[in-house]
């Protein structure tokens, strides 16, 4: 008999929609900043993936689910995104190029 805390996959998905509608930063981040999205998307596929293969070692969903979560909330950095949309606001008509990384925070 099967254990049933296995095959069944964790809501990727669903945590990353929850993490988007907890945080205001994130959505104008994930849909106003290229990188930020392209981020989101690969870490995405990441979560799916690992949690396959933590499925297949046999831990159990309970688990899975936390350590999904845990590095869903711990990257990437929305606030970032939102100094690379503010510094690229800045510099729409000047010809200077836009810098992808955020400025130094001191």
């Amino acid at each position: 008999m099967q254990d049933p805390d296995r095959r069944t996959p964790v809501d990727v998905d669903g945590l990353i929609g929850r993490h988007l509608r907890r945080d205001r930063l994130a959505v104008r981040a994930y849909t106003g900043d290229a990188l930020y999205s392209a981020q989101m998307r690969w870490l995405r596929a990441a979560l799916i993936l690992v949690d396959g293969v933590m499925d297949d070692e046999g831990i159990p969903a309970e688990v899975r689910e936390r350590v999904v979560r845990c590095v869903l909330y711990g990257s990437p950095d929305p606030a970032d995104a939102v100094l690379r949309m503010d510094a690229a606001a800045a510099t729409v008509g000047t010809g200077l190029p836009v810098e992808l990384r955020p400025p130094d925070r001191g």
